[in-house]
């Protein structure tokens, strides 16, 4: 079905091919889900979302880590609504170790978005991580926002 969407899309298309990689990503094959991803951002080389979405990809399933922050730092460039690019850089950085870094582009992502339950509990994950005061506070918050959250990030191997 996505495929017949992507065919027939116009400039929705970038949408749809973000769709496909998250598809492929959720069902093991996030090689494929890359490959969707490298040429729809080649066909779409301005595109935030897209890149975005290859950066988001990467960041989850541990690919190509160095070229991921290429990805979100351009997707935060050229985006309007930068916080779920910011959440996506920070993911990276935590999967690199840069738990400052991390902190920074979740925090920013939240004052942008103070909604952004990725960004609440991911902050909680690091904040428990590093020892650090409010863990709890942004969990619980984040579970309250999306109940599915833990079983979500969970998948990825995060857990607070």
């Amino acid at each position: 079905m996505v495929e017949q969407q992507i065919e027939a899309a116009g400039k929705d298309k970038p949408d749809f091919l973000s769709l496909k990689a998250e598809l492929l990503a959720d069902d093991g094959r996030a090689d494929e889900a890359l490959a969707v991803l490298d040429a729809a951002v080649t066909a779409h080389p301005g595109n935030p979302s897209l890149l975005n979405s290859r950066c988001w990809l990467k960041a989850t399933h541990k690919l190509a880590l160095d070229t991921a922050l290429k990805d979100c730092t351009r997707a935060i460039e050229l985006s309007n609504s930068p916080a779920n690019a910011l959440d996506s850089r920070a993911m990276v950085y935590f999967r690199l170790g840069r738990t400052e870094e991390a902190l920074g582009d979740l925090n920013a992502a939240l004052d942008t978005d103070p909604d952004l339950a990725a960004a609440l509990y991911m902050r909680g994950v690091v904040r428990k991580a590093a020892g650090q005061a409010g863990s709890e506070a942004d969990l619980a918050g984040a579970r309250m926002m999306s109940p599915r959250i833990d079983a979500e990030y969970g998948k990825w191997g995060i857990k607070p």
